[in-house]
C-alpha cells in the first residue's frame, strides 16, 4: 500500500523498528523541576534557558510591564542565539545541553543585561544555520489524579505529511525528515514538578514551527516570574526573537503596554497575528494530592483544540 502511494517503506524495516526510551533533560528553577526531551528537539530547552534567565535576572530588571517585556526578550535573545550554537550541524545530538541550564550559565549569560537599553541581537548565520522549522505539528498534556501525566508534541514533518494516502488503509503518510530541511527542531514538551516533594504541578505541551519555544517561554515567565493562573497567562500577548533579522515580533493586541517602552528601548518590532500553541495543566499544590486537586487546564486560544477535566467518583459499597 505504501509502495502504491509512491513511498519505499521496507518490511524488514517495519518489521525491526523499535521505540527509543531516552533520559529526560532537566533543570532546577526556583522551586521547580522542569523536563523535556533531548535533541534534536529544542523547544522546551529554550523554553526552559528562556526561564531560567528570566529567574537568576529578575531583580536587575523594572517591574513594569514594558521592563518585563523587555527582560523576557533579552533571555530569548540569548537562548535562540545559544541555540544556534549548541545545535551545531547534528542537531544537537553530540552537545551537552544540561550544563547550559544551570543558574550559573543563566547568569553568565544575561551579564550584560541593562535595565534601560535593547541589546544588539543581529547574526551573521551560515546556511547551514538557517534552520527550517515549519508549523506541522501538533500536541495534547494528559494527567490523573495520582500525578501521572503525558505531555507529547508530535508532528507528521509537513501539513499532511507527504500529502499522500496509503491505498485501502485511510492512513496518511508522513513526510521523510532530513529532506528538505524537515526536522524536530520544534517539538519539546515540558512537565514540571517540585524541587522538594517531586509531585507533578505543571505539563505543557506546544507547536507552531519556531514560535513553539517561545510560545511556551511566554507561559512559564507569566507562571513561574509573573504569578499568574493558566487562564490569564494563556490569553497574554506574547512575544518572539527572530535571531537573524535582530527583531522583536510580537502579537496584535489591544492596549499592551509594553509596545512603546520596547520601541524606547531600542527594539525594532514587527507583528504577527499568532505566536505559538500551547496546551498546558496546572496543579500548582502538586499531584498526587490529600484532598481534592485544585488543577487548571487549558488550550490556547490562537489553535482549534479543546480541553476538559473529569472527575470519577467512587461508589460505596
Amino acid at each position: 500500500s505504501v509502495a502504491a502511494a509512491g513511498g519505499t517503506l521496507d518490511p524488514v524495516e517495519l518489521r525491526d523498528y523499535l521505540p527509543r526510551w531516552r533520559n529526560p533533560i532537566s533543570a532546577q528553577i526556583g522551586s521547580h523541576i522542569l523536563h523535556t526531551s533531548p535533541p534534536p528537539t529544542s523547544a522546551g530547552i529554550v523554553a526552559m534557558q528562556i526561564l531560567q534567565m528570566t529567574v537568576a535576572t529578575s531583580d536587575k530588571a523594572d517591574k513594569s510591564e514594558a521592563g518585563q517585556g523587555h527582560l523576557f526578550t533579552e533571555a530569548m535573545k540569548r537562548a535562540l542565539s545559544d541555540r544556534l550554537k549548541w545545535m551545531g550541524n547534528d542537531f544537537g545530538k553530540s552537545a551537552l545541553i544540561e550544563p547550559r541550564l544551570t543558574l550559573a550559565y543563566a547568569k553568565r549569560l544575561m551579564v550584560n543585561f541593562e535595565a534601560d537599553k535593547s541589546s544588539t541581537s543581529e547574526l551573521v548565520i551560515g546556511e547551514e544555520k538557517n534552520i527550517r522549522e515549519l508549523d506541522a505539528s501538533t500536541s495534547f498534556v494528559v494527567a490523573d489524579g495520582s500525578g501521572l501525566a503525558v505531555a507529547c508534541t508530535l508532528t507528521m514533518y509537513h501539513l499532511f505529511g507527504a500529502g499522500r494516502m496509503a491505498p485501502g488503509l485511510g492512513l496518511v503518510l508522513a513526510a521523510a525528515p532530513d529532506e528538505g530541511g524537515r526536522n524536530a527542531t520544534p517539538l519539546g514538551p515540558i512537565i514540571s514538578t517540585g524541587a522538594k516533594n517531586g509531585r507533578l504541578q505543571y505539563a505543557f505541551a506546544a507547536s507552531g514551527d519556531s514560535t513553539a519555544a517561545t510560545g511556551m517561554a511566554n507561559m512559564l515567565f507569566r507562571i513561574f516570574v509573573g504569578k499568574e493562573n493558566l487562564e490569564r497567562a494563556v490569553r497574554f500577548a506574547r512575544l518572539h526573537h527572530i535571531p537573524t533579522t535582530g527583531e522583536t515580533v510580537f502579537e496584535d493586541r489591544k492596549g499592551d503596554d509594553r509596545l512603546v517602552g520596547l520601541v524606547s528601548l531600542g527594539y525594532k518590532l514587527q507583528q504577527l497575528p499568532k505566536i505559538g500553541r500551547v496546551n498546558a495543566i496546572a496543579c500548582p499544590a502538586g499531584l498526587p494530592s490529600g484532598t481534592a486537586p485544585a488543577c487548571e487546564v487549558v488550550t490556547d486560544v490562537r489553535g482549534e483544540s479543546s480541553a476538559a477535566t473529569v472527575n470519577l467518583l467512587k461508589e460505596e459499597q
